[in-house]
C-alpha cells in the first residue's frame, strides 16, 4: 500500500497536467515526480504533514498510519508543485508573446 500512495499521485498528477494544461512543461513535470516522491517520502518520517488535511480521521489501527489521507496529501502537494512548476517553467515563461 505504501508503493501506491508514494509513486501513483506523482505520475497522476504530471499525466493529467501534461495532457490537459498547454503550460505544464517537462521541468515541471520533472518536479511534479522527483519533488512530489520527496515530500511524500517526507510524510512517511513526519506523519505530522498528513495530518493536516486528516480532519477528524484516526489513524489505521494495524499500522498507525495514515493510508489514504496520504494519498490525497500527494495528490495536494503534487498539483501545488505542478502549478508553481508551470508557472515558473512554462512554454511563455521568460519570453515575450512578441514575433520575431
Amino acid at each position: 500500500m505504501s508503493f501506491t500512495t508514494a509513486l501513483t499521485p506523482p505520475l497522476a498528477i504530471a499525466l493529467v497536467l501534461g495532457f490537459t494544461w498547454r503550460s505544464f512543461s517537462g521541468r515541471a513535470a520533472m518536479l511534479v515526480m522527483v519533488g512530489g516522491s520527496l515530500l511524500i517520502g517526507a510524510s512517511f518520517l513526519w506523519p505530522e504533514l498528513v495530518t493536516l488535511l486528516a480532519n477528524e480521521i484516526d489513524l489505521d489501527v494495524g499500522t498507525k498510519t495514515y493510508t489514504y489521507i496520504r494519498a490525497l496529501y500527494g495528490l495536494v502537494v503534487c498539483a501545488g508543485l505542478g502549478l508553481i512548476g508551470s508557472l515558473v517553467w512554462g512554454p511563455r515563461a521568460g519570453r515575450s508573446n512578441r514575433p520575431r
